[in-house]
């Protein structure tokens, strides 16, 4: 596969981003709290970073994807399965680009690292 030069050049990158936007928006409108607080920072560290803090920020953002993470919500004039269809969407994005990123920028094995001295 051919390296990409910008991580915006990566459509599961791109796809995930505009996901998260479309969240930080739902949480901040729908929402108590500062739930959209952490998919801020993490949109900043994808936007900003390095490729493998992005890689990292996504990892998080999946991991918050589970019933005690965004899914423990209450959010105003959405149902627990639509929200739940969000909060899935937003899982798989992440994933895909966490993987797209990976294949692109390849984290190094333990082993691979001590070779490199």
């Amino acid at each position: 596969m051919k390296r990409m030069n910008d991580w915006q050049d990566i459509p599961a990158v791109r796809d995930a981003v505009d996901m998260i936007d479309q969240m930080v928006v739902l949480l901040r409108d729908r929402t108590r709290g500062g739930s959209s607080a952490y998919l801020l920072n993490y949109l900043s560290t994808i936007r900003e970073g390095t490729p493998w803090s992005r890689k990292e920020a996504f990892k998080k953002i999946h991991v918050m994807c589970h019933p005690k993470g965004f899914g423990d919500l209450f959010v105003e004039g959405i149902s627990s399965e639509d929200w739940w269809a969000h909060v899935e969407k937003l899982d798989e994005a992440c994933s895909a680009a966490f993987a797209a990123l990976e294949e692109q920028f390849p984290t190094l094995s333990q082993e691979e690292k001590l070779k490199k001295g």
